[in-house]
């Protein structure tokens, strides 16, 4: 049985800033999002994968040695 096609946009893909527009509704929004902690961390975890995969990529460059003396 073949897979069924499917729809691409997902809740991640939609600006819900177009989508809502009642400025309360958008407020309280941006408040749980700012206070979210899952988020928040999840952001953090992020941030670290990226600082991450620079060091790991920083570790397969060149190096240069010099010798004084």
């Amino acid at each position: 049985m073949a897979p069924q096609p499917t729809n691409a946009t997902t809740i991640a893909n939609i600006n819900w800033r177009k989508y809502f527009t009642d400025p309360h509704l958008v407020n309280l929004i941006d408040t749980g999002v700012r206070n979210n902690i899952d988020l928040q961390t999840a952001l953090q975890r992020i941030q670290i994968a990226r600082s991450s995969v620079k060091l790991a990529n920083a570790k397969m460059l060149p190096q240069v040695a010099l010798n004084v003396g």
